[in-house]
């Protein structure tokens, strides 16, 4: 149907785009997430374009655990987890039958599959539960604080890590953090005080 079609070539189209980008290239040249997630999700998305009305629920666990994937690499796709999971109930067979919720139950499953045992690392680790990372409101901050250029990426404060490696953004905006605070805070309060900070 057009939906499908318009799926597939959305598709394409920003997989050209992302082949032609410099940032990407770049980020290539880096070793970053980046090109690993553009390939992820564009992945995810040709491969749900091509399920149709006679698809059963069990197709679409290979997209959902593709989008799983993407999500440990940048927690940020969750977002549309939720409306991926309307579009299948939405666009599905009339009359309705069981299968759009089954679509959506089997795609759910699939993407929280990789995803769980990241939480329950974390948990682990942490005592706290934080579903993928911790990072996501530096990362907001950074990007949305008064200073912000669109650029170049500074942490704030200046903290260094000492013996084992510890990523210095996150080692800087836990130690800012605490100390604006007054006290110890577990890592998704740290995320939830820079996602505060970066709303101001």
């Amino acid at each position: 149907g057009p939906y499908v079609l318009a799926m597939i070539a959305v598709s394409y189209v920003a997989g050209g785009i992302a082949a032609l980008y410099a940032t990407l290239i770049y980020f290539e040249g880096e070793l970053l997430f980046e090109t690993l997630i553009v390939f992820l999700d564009l992945a995810a998305l040709a491969w749900l374009g091509k399920l149709g009305a006679r698809s059963k629920p069990w197709h679409y666990l290979g997209p959902g655990l593709i989008l799983g994937l993407s999500a440990i690499a940048r927690p940020t796709i969750l977002i549309f987890w939720l409306p991926v999971v309307a579009w299948l109930w939405l666009f599905g067979e009339v009359p309705r039958t069981g299968r759009p919720l089954g679509r959506a139950v089997a795609l759910s499953l699939a993407l929280f599959a990789p995803v769980l045992p990241v939480t329950i690392y974390n948990f682990a680790q942490s005592g706290d539960f934080v579903l993928v990372a911790s990072q996501g409101g530096v990362n907001f901050y950074i990007g949305n604080n008064p200073t912000a250029d669109g650029k170049s990426v500074i942490a704030p404060g200046n903290q260094r890590p000492v013996g084992e490696y510890k990523d210095n953004v996150w080692l800087s905006s836990e130690a800012v953090a605490e100390k604006a605070l007054g006290r110890e805070l577990r890592p998704s309060e740290v995320s939830s005080y820079w996602s505060r900070q970066g709303a101001k």
